[in-house]
């Protein structure tokens, strides 16, 4: 596995589309912090830092899965795939090495989404004010080891699905899913007046979901627990490979 994934790393790192990804993110987070930046501006208010770092953390989920989904069904559709394992590659080690790389492609994407952030803080506000070194270096981790855990829940919808062009819709209808139930729990439990109204079975579910669901850190909110997101993550990283690896043995794929 380790030579398949060390393979399918250095040919990814060297591809247009990674570039190409980086090149995005970097003009996504900064036009958007331009762009918000005039806008507080002709409302006498200014643009912080701590904008401009999350400004990237909504739309990663859509972006994690788009990357992953496009980095990797080529390989079914030019027949990489099916040459690994004409090659005498274990099917478990392809399905297991593409659902790893999901996870570290992800997390250089949020990694350099972050730096980015910075980086572009830095010209447009005044600093880094009323975030610590602490508060960056806990919220960017939190973002990371989230991003592990999609990428890797993402490389295993494709893998199961087997490069079908349904894998796409699959992919970003999950992520949507997720999306809409992140801002669903957030809204019951965290309302902008007094105190969540919900009660029983509701509650711990919600609750549950709010504290370990990957998907529930992409919001720019800080008040998650790193602990609780660590094993939420790790979870969800282990399920993606467990049934990714099972399911592509199983299967018969073109």
């Amino acid at each position: 596995m380790i030579n398949i994934l060390y393979s399918d790393l250095h040919r990814i790192l060297k591809g247009r589309v990674f570039v190409s990804g980086l090149a995005l993110i970097f003009g996504y987070t900064f036009v958007l912090s331009l762009v918000l930046k005039v806008i507080l501006m002709s409302i006498g208010a200014d643009l912080s830092s701590d904008d401009v770092l999350t400004s990237f953390t909504t739309s990663a989920p859509f972006f994690i899965a788009a990357s992953i989904l496009f980095l990797f069904i080529g390989d079914f559709n030019d027949g990489t795939i099916r040459n690994k394992i004409m090659c005498g590659a274990p099917r478990r080690a392809v399905a297991a090495s593409a659902i790893t790389l999901g996870g570290i492609i992800s997390a250089v994407f949020v990694i350099f989404s972050q730096i980015s952030g910075l980086a572009i803080a830095k010209i447009l506000t005044d600093g880094y004010e009323g975030m610590t070194a602490y508060d960056i270096a806990d919220f960017c981790l939190r973002n990371i080891i989230a991003a592990v855990a999609a990428g890797c829940f993402m490389a295993m919808i494709l893998m199961v699905l087997g490069g079908t062009k349904i894998a796409y819709a699959a992919g970003l209808v999950v992520t949507f899913l997720f999306r809409v139930a992140t801002s669903e729990v957030a809204d019951k439990l965290y309302p902008e007046t007094g105190y969540t109204l919900l009660t029983g079975t509701k509650l711990k579910i919600y609750t549950l979901y709010d504290r370990y669901c990957p998907y529930s850190f992409f919001t720019g909110v800080n008040y998650h627990d790193l602990g609780k997101c660590l094993i939420g993550c790790t979870i969800l990283t282990l399920i993606s490979l467990a049934v990714g690896m099972i399911v592509y043995e199983k299967r018969e794929f073109k």
